[in-house]
């Protein structure tokens, strides 16, 4: 914001040189000092005479944005839960487990090649076995989901490869990998689109809560009542709200 106040007469002409410098000692703690700006008019009146006038303006900085002291605070305290657990738990292993270092674990902090998954996925691999007809579908989601980036896109033009890591072999190992992918796209797990490889050249996994909602919504549901009881009750454990959105 500027402050400056200039009055003249009419008629008159300006011309104006600026200079600026800066006013107070330098604080390290300020994000910013004022700014003084200094304008020399030179102001030509009716009778040819030149007059000077030096006008100082007051520029203030535009305020830096605080933060909401009460949500910093909030952020700081679940910080310090979260470390006060994770204490917790480290000194449980140690004394439970005191011959094993962080050398002997696979800790993600230190490793690379791992991927995120729910936690509450190995209840949705009972509910889609439960919901292919003897033909268990589980292992290739799985694999599905290890090779899934953050965009949830999988690529299957390797089938083979797919097929090998779903514990298919044989001359039959494609049609059977094939076949579970056909299936957990009828399920609506994943949707299938076509490509260089074939009809099955790309996978999206979908989202699997709204999947199974889907399914527990019908009359008759082929998801058992007791399965829907412990994944509602695992996801509010784990926080998750998907259920609800």
């Amino acid at each position: 914001m500027n402050h400056c106040s200039i009055s003249s007469l009419e008629g008159d002409s300006f011309q104006q040189t600026d200079s600026h410098e800066r006013r107070g000692t330098p604080n390290p703690k300020r994000r910013s000092q004022q700014v003084h700006k200094t304008s020399v008019c030179r102001v030509t009146g009716p009778n040819r005479s030149p007059t000077s006038y030096k006008i100082h303006i007051a520029i203030m900085p535009t305020p830096t944005p605080r933060r909401n002291p009460l949500i910093t605070l909030e952020r700081a305290q679940k910080k310090a839960a979260i470390n006060k657990i994770e204490t917790k738990r480290l000194e449980l292993r140690k004394r439970l487990w005191p011959d094993i270092s962080d050398d002997d674990l696979w800790l993600r902090q230190k490793r690379k090649g791992f991927t995120t998954i729910p936690r509450t996925l190995p209840l949705f691999a009972l509910i889609m076995d439960s919901l292919s007809k003897g033909k268990p579908v589980s292992t290739a989601y799985f694999d599905l989901w290890c090779r899934a980036k953050d965009d949830c896109v999988v690529n299957l033009s390797d089938h083979r490869a797919m097929a090998f890591f779903c514990g298919f072999t044989g001359q039959r190992a494609i049609q059977s990998w094939s076949a579970r992918i056909r299936t957990l796209n009828d399920l609506g797990f994943i949707n299938v689109k076509e490509g260089a490889s074939g009809m099955l050249s790309y996978a999206v996994i979908l989202n699997p809560y709204k999947v199974v909602q889907k399914f527990s919504s019908k009359r008759k549901s082929s998801i058992g009542e007791a399965l829907m009881n412990v994944l509602h009750d695992r996801a509010s454990e784990i926080g998750a709200n998907d259920f609800s959105d």
